[in-house]
């Protein structure tokens, strides 16, 4: 059962409590670690009278821990008071922080020291009554230094706690329990006073807050914080007045309050001029934009929103400019007191605008009149081509048709000549009528393939089984040269290919290659995936070429070897190759390391949908066209 002086104890300790959180609060709203450390040390000393309140320190003996802590109690307390003076006397103004964590410091070590026991309550007692005496002459310093009510009151708050550490020593020793109430007395008076320090702190009378009120007073932090209000205000009227875009603000009856000197400079008015102006008066703004700015005005102040507005303003030289303004509510303790509006002038930009605009009109004309010029040219391109198509296809019957007979029966009247001179010259006949007919196929060909109305017929094709049907269809001439044809490319590579054109492709690159090497010697056919295209090569070990017929060898009746006479070679073999890798969208190259040194032909194909390619290619075939004719008529 807790009797009567368990309960004083009791409402001791609480008070203690009370005062401890009501620092705590404090703390959490200045940051000021002078509060944090009289809150912690106020927890720990409110240990003391708890073990008071529950009668422990009369049953020592039985439980050493409690009466360690209770012994610690007190003396974290005289280490606080004890750096509180230290603080204001020697100090002051300086890094709080350092003062704080020494406290800490020493309050863990008294702690570790008392817990562990390894000094006995008498050592104790005398270093904490020593303490209390060094804290008291610090105080009547402080009286002297600083003559502040704060000061007396803790000094008597000390001198009270110390009178009741010495009357509770007193009653371990002689056991006069009617003391406990002179103890509980005289430590309730040393709280009392120090409750008293609090209300001086909150005083808003009083002048000086750097005493020991600080350690309990909000106002330095208010000081502080009003302080930052008219740094930040000073700040924002240096903001305005630099900042480059016009600031006025206008009060409630439509008045200036105040303009920033970039405001002058734009419209050309002194500040005088300007401020105190209603801003139906003011001379930078034509009369006829009068009813529009008022109703924008009543509009924003009615709180309406409008994130910026374009107007035009007369500067003091008469000029009429372009203006682009923003604005807002200018507000205090929730009404609304006015309005800011920040002007920028935007006359240059509009100038430039306007310029930019005509230039559009200007440039939107001319791609009218080009693209009637581009749909003329076309259309006669288009004519062109289509004349030239039926002029090769009529040119070609007309060739074809007189050789035919001549091809059918000139082999029939050598058969039928006797003499082996007349057959010799058949013979020769024959392989130019032959040479003849060839050249027409070709040129018919070639022609069929400028044309963008011709079109491939694509399907799925495995490229290793094609090459092998071409190098099959070709091994009698391989077999008449003995060369070794190797076809290396991967067996898993499947392309869009039209079959047809893409057999003779091969054939014309395979028997070029075959014709240009020497006997014994070895092609190779690489394939290898370049991510959007196939890149293919026929590499031989030829005659090679030099550069100047590299740059040739894709050109219509070019022969590598000129001084040879082949009838069987039209010069056409290369382009026609050329245009079917193009019609696959696809482009084809030739390399050699120079003469004798063999002749590499790559081409691609693409991995992807031949027909936009191919759309794409004739697009880009009829535009050159039309450039050519344009660039002729010039």
């Amino acid at each position: 059962m807790l009797d009567f002086i368990s309960l004083l104890w009791g409402f001791i300790a609480i008070l203690i409590l009370i005062v401890a959180c009501f620092l705590l609060r404090i703390y959490f709203k200045d940051k000021n670690k002078k509060k944090l450390m009289y809150a912690l040390g106020l927890f720990f000393s409110s240990t003391t009278f708890f073990i008071l309140a529950f009668g422990y320190y009369q049953n020592i003996s039985s439980n050493i821990l409690l009466f360690n802590i209770y012994r610690w109690g007190s003396i974290s307390y005289v280490i606080l008071l004890f750096h509180t003076t230290f603080e204001q006397l020697y100090w002051k103004n300086k890094n709080f922080d350092q003062v704080f964590y020494s406290y800490l410091f020493f309050s863990c070590i008294s702690f570790t020291i008392i817990i562990s026991n390894l000094v006995n309550r008498d050592v104790s007692t005398f270093f904490t009554i020593v303490g209390t005496f060094i804290v008291i002459i610090n105080c009547i310093n402080l009286i002297i230094k600083d003559r502040d009510l704060s000061s007396y009151l803790f000094l008597f708050s000390v001198f009270s706690s110390l009178v009741g550490a010495v009357i509770l020593y007193v009653i371990q020793y002689s056991e006069k329990e009617n003391w406990n109430y002179f103890a509980v007395f005289t430590f309730f008076i040393s709280y009392t006073f120090l409750s008293l320090i609090l209300g001086a702190a909150s005083d808003r009378e009083s002048k000086d807050k750097s005493g020991i009120s600080s350690y309990f007073s909000i106002q330095n932090k208010l000081e502080d914080v009003k302080d930052a209000l008219r740094l930040s205000e000073e700040k924002y009227r240096n903001i305005v007045q630099l900042a480059p875009d016009g600031i006025v603000t206008v009060d409630l009856k439509g008045y200036i309050n105040s303009c920033n000197n970039a405001f002058a400079s734009l419209s050309g008015y002194s500040k005088e001029e300007i401020v105190g102006k209603h801003i139906t008066k003011l001379p930078t703004m034509r009369k006829r934009d009068l009813p529009k700015n008022l109703k924008l005005l009543n509009v924003l102040f009615k709180g309406g929103s409008q994130e910026s507005f374009q107007f035009k303003w007369v500067h003091k030289d008469g000029s009429i400019r372009f203006a682009e303004a923003r604005a807002s509510l200018l507000k205090q303790n929730g009404k609304t007191t006015g309005l800011q509006t920040i002007i920028r002038d935007t006359t240059n930009q509009v100038k430039s605008q306007e310029e930019l605009k005509n230039a559009h009109l200007q440039l939107k004309s001319m791609n009218i009149e080009l693209e009637k010029r581009v749909k003329e040219r076309t259309s006669e391109i288009e004519h062109l081509l289509k004349q030239k198509d039926e002029f090769i296809n009529q040119l070609g019957h007309d060739l074809k048709n007189p050789l035919n007979p001549l091809v059918n029966l000139l082999p029939m009247l050598a058969r039928k000549a006797s003499d082996s001179k007349d057959r010799e010259m058949f013979e020769i006949v024959i392989k130019n009528i032959g040479y003849m007919k060839n050249l027409v196929v070709k040129t018919i060909k070639l022609a069929q393939l400028n044309s963008p109305n011709t079109e491939f017929s694509f399907g799925d094709t495995n490229l290793f089984m094609e090459v092998n049907k071409v190098i099959d269809s070709n091994k009698l001439m391989i077999d008449s040269k003995d060369i070794k044809v190797l076809n290396n490319i991967d067996e898993e590579i499947a392309l869009k290919l039209d079959i047809l054109r893409f057999e003779e492709l091969l054939t014309n690159l395979l028997s070029n290659s075959i014709k240009y090497s020497g006997k014994s010697s070895k092609i190779e056919i690489n394939a290898k995936n370049d991510g959007d295209f196939i890149l293919i090569s026929i590499k031989d070990a030829g005659i090679g070429m030099n550069k100047k017929q590299l740059s040739l060898a894709f050109d219509e009746f070019y022969k590598a070897d000129e001084s040879r006479h082949d009838f069987e070679s039209s010069g056409l073999g290369m382009p026609i190759s050329k245009r079917i890798v193009e019609k696959h969208g696809g482009r084809i190259w030739a390399e050699s390391q120079g003469i004798g040194k063999g002749t590499t032909i790559f081409f691609t194909i693409p991995n992807k949908d031949i027909k936009s390619i191919q759309n794409q290619f004739n697009y880009n075939e009829i535009t050159k066209e039309v450039d050519k004719i344009i660039h002729s008529k010039n």
